[in-house]
């Protein structure tokens, strides 16, 4: 019952001081982005507590202990929820320290930017065809060889398919613009941050590009994409509209996890079977979507990494992921062995079984590069990070170029909606963070900023023209 009391009363702290960053700061982002925090550390560790100790919590991920390493109550297992416990805490502690109290006033942003609806289609599309274009041929081999593309696009054959990153990056940048655009058009035209004008042709768009891009990420199993966008749009949707109507946000909330789970039930069907995996779902099949957060094994994957460093005594790297995110700003096909992150580290060292794909967690990232200092400090940082993304939009000057205030505005949202990749990545998730979350979206409103040289060169005129900042 040890552990059961560990769990009760760090997860008492981290509720309690989670309150305490929501006092400060009112937005739902904060006691979300903890959440998902929580989720992908300590929820797992409950199942696998009842389990352990007789009693069984329905869980099913005795398929990651066969192939990976089983998971004892012990020694090693006590230090594991006590060092994801100072995580999390470490990180709200950061938050109260770093965030300015009180919530964004109304006056912070002195008025929105006008974006063309036409311009984030016209990405959107693009963008969707550049990427289709860059996987088709994976794609094919999946389909003649009758696999799931799932596992031939993310390197179950061996490697990952030639230019995979720019591909992601293409497919990011298309739902983005989808996401952002529909935030956008259901903010109204007194939004905050944002305006753009449109109608039911413009919303048709929309509906259109965003189903083809589901089921692009259905057929190619991409749940992480579709989840950052979700919550990423969401959430500005939130921060821009005066008046939002939560039912609907809700129920498009409830939409979103229902093709979640579509895409993590279908994503191992070879590509010929998955409209007729489909067809095949029951209703009773369709109550499991109601389950999935709680049964889904997001949970275990990551919750797994520290206890294998820790018990298997996996050796530190003194830094390699360092030299790893440095190394990385060079693409792959222009230097093949360029230095790998912590995660092939992890695996080489544990002994991975062949074609089985995981996840490490960010605070076990930073274990195998600094031992535990590293943990605390990588929780330090993470608060830091996130207390800075936010305090950013604050900031206003007649100073201030037009890219650096569309990147205050997205900064906010756009990092909670990367704390599921982040969390799921070592020190080098940092990377992915700047490159996918910040820089992408804040191109993309650059790109379609009724001031912009894309509108200009349209010739798409705003009916009316807003300062960027008051003189």
């Amino acid at each position: 019952m040890d552990f059961y009391l560990l769990l009760t009363g760090v997860t008492i702290v981290i509720l309690l001081l989670a309150g305490l960053v929501w006092s400060r700061t009112r937005h739902l982002s904060f006691p979300l982005g903890i959440g998902l925090i929580y989720y992908w550390s300590l929820f797992g560790a409950w199942s696998i507590v009842q389990d352990r100790l007789g009693g069984e919590s329905g869980k099913r991920y005795d398929y990651l202990e066969a192939k990976l390493f089983p998971v004892m109550l012990d020694e090693h297992y006590l230090m594991t929820l006590l060092l994801y416990a100072a995580f999390i805490i470490l990180i709200e502690i950061a938050l109260l320290l770093f965030l300015k109290p009180g919530p964004l006033p109304d006056d912070t942003w002195t008025a929105p930017i006008d974006v063309s609806h036409g311009v984030l289609l016209c990405l959107a599309v693009l963008c969707g065809m550049g990427s289709y274009a860059l996987i088709r041929e994976p794609l094919e081999m999946a389909d003649a060889m009758n696999l799931s593309t799932y596992m031939v696009t993310r390197g179950g054959l061996g490697e990952l398919p030639p230019y995979f990153t720019i591909h992601q990056l293409l497919s990011r940048g298309a739902m983005l613009s989808t996401a952002i655009g529909l935030s956008i058009l259901s903010s109204g035209s007194d939004a905050r941050l944002f305006v753009g004008s449109g109608g039911w042709a413009v919303r048709a768009g929309y509906l259109a590009v965003a189903a083809g891009l589901f089921w692009f990420a259905l057929i190619l199993g991409n749940k992480n994409e579709l989840l950052f966008v979700g919550i990423g749009g969401g959430l500005l949707y939130l921060a821009n509209a005066r008046r939002p109507r939560l039912v609907a946000l809700t129920l498009t909330g409830a939409v979103g996890f229902v093709g979640l789970w579509l895409v993590d039930t279908l994503r191992g069907l070879p590509l010929a079977a998955v409209a007729g995996g489909l067809q095949d779902l029951e209703p009773t099949h369709w109550l499991d979507a109601a389950q999935f957060v709680a049964s889904s094994n997001e949970a275990f994957s990551a919750h797994f990494s520290l206890y294998g460093a820790l018990a298997l005594n996996v050796p530190l790297t003194y830094g390699e992921s360092v030299l790893s995110m440095l190394a990385s700003v060079i693409p792959r096909f222009a230097w093949p062995n360029r230095p790998p992150d912590i995660y092939l580290h992890y695996a080489d060292s544990i002994g991975v079984a062949e074609g089985q794909g995981f996840t490490i967690h960010h605070a076990t990232g930073w274990y195998l590069n600094f031992g535990v200092l590293g943990i605390l400090v990588g929780a330090l940082l993470w608060g830091w990070v996130w207390a800075r993304c936010s305090v950013d939009a604050h900031r206003t000057g007649p100073h201030r170029s037009r890219f650096w205030i569309l990147w205050g505005r997205v900064l906010p949202w756009m990092f909670v909606a990367s704390i599921p990749m982040l969390i799921r990545a070592g020190l080098e998730g940092y990377k992915a963070l700047l490159v996918e979350a910040f820089l992408l979206p804040t191109v993309i409103l650059l790109l379609a900023s009724t001031d912009g040289k894309v509108c200009r060169m349209l010739r798409l005129n705003p009916t009316r023209r807003t300062p960027l900042l008051a003189e």
